[in-house]
């Protein structure tokens, strides 16, 4: 048995794990997410062709500009799943507790980005800035994503949404 008697902590009895369990585990999966993005991101660029060539006279109805499409969306459904995996690491921070959270946030001994004997080994992460800049950086990418998936769906049921429109414009000229 512990008895903890710092900060958010104090007062709390039981085991290390009764104690800190919850953030330990939201900390392990943050780090398990991080390295699937990161992973998942390495084969999305080594998968990608070094340069993506629009097709010249552009037609839906060709198999090679379908092709085209069906890759773009491919590649659009891959990075929001990176881009999910990234809000999650957000996520598991937010649900750390206590101090262990602020420790992460920001270093109370000493200058950002400055090792020295009081940051050393002191919890001096610095994530708070990290953190921001993914949020940003998922939102403004998490909304390019979206486009480009509309657009590829787009590309690819342009026979059925013309057919479709066509039916809708006899429709309203039967009406008039």
């Amino acid at each position: 048995m512990v008895a903890v008697g710092h900060g958010g902590f104090s007062g709390q009895t039981g085991t290390v794990m009764d104690i800190f369990g919850d953030s330990f585990n939201a900390i392990n999966e943050m780090i398990k997410n991080a390295q699937t993005a990161l992973e998942k991101t390495q084969q999305l660029n080594a998968n990608e062709n070094t340069q993506i060539t629009q097709p010249d006279n552009f037609n839906p109805y060709t198999s090679k500009d379908t092709q085209f499409a069906q890759e773009m969306l491919n590649r659009a459904n891959a990075q929001a799943e990176i881009l999910s995996l990234a809000q999650q690491v957000a996520n598991n921070f937010h649900s750390i507790q206590g101090p262990i959270q602020q420790d992460l946030e920001e270093c109370t001994a000493g200058s950002a980005g400055v090792i020295n004997d009081n940051t050393y080994g002191s919890g001096c992460a610095f994530v708070k800035e990290t953190l921001n800049s993914l949020e940003q950086h998922t939102a403004y990418y998490g909304n390019q994503v979206n486009q480009e998936k509309a657009l590829a769906q787009t590309i690819l049921n342009f026979k059925e949404a013309l057919s479709t429109l066509n039916k809708d414009s006899t429709a309203i000229n039967l009406n008039m």
